[in-house]
């Protein structure tokens, strides 16, 4: 896949190129005869300075050739970590849940509502009882 983005880029770029040259060429046939006016070419070559410059600006982009083979394995990676997350993530939720209801069981096997209210009850009795005698003291 890769190496016919490759090859289509190549096309069109050979293409443009071809398209570019072809009016170039026919004036430079035009322009042999007429000495004179090959001073008003100047322009052109410059264009020609800037395709010049463009292909090494493609030469620049083989690096990312390179780069964009690589981003098959990357976005695979990418997906079994999250599949991996997703597992870490459903694991931690039934984990949680499962430690809330092994707490609840241990609270209803150790004490009742009744037993608790009774207890607050009474600690609550106490702590008037002592801040009344620290009140006496």
């Amino acid at each position: 896949m890769d190496q016919d983005l490759i090859n289509a880029i190549r096309m069109v770029v050979k293409e443009e190129i071809t398209e570019q040259l072809i009016p170039i060429k026919e004036q430079l046939k035009d322009l042999a005869p007429m000495k004179e006016q090959l001073k008003d070419l100047a322009p052109m070559k410059e264009q020609l300075k800037d395709l010049a410059s463009m292909k090494e600006q493609l030469k620049d982009l083989a690096p990312m050739k390179e780069q964009l083979k690589e981003l098959p394995s990357i976005k695979e990676q990418l997906t079994h970590m999250q599949h991996q997350l997703d597992r870490m993530e459903y694991s931690q939720t039934h984990d949680v849940l499962s430690l809330l209801t092994m707490i609840d069981a241990k609270l209803e096997q150790t004490a009742t509502k009744e037993d608790i209210a009774y207890l607050a009850r009474r600690i609550g009795e106490h702590d008037l009882e002592l801040d009344r005698l620290k009140r006496i003291k």
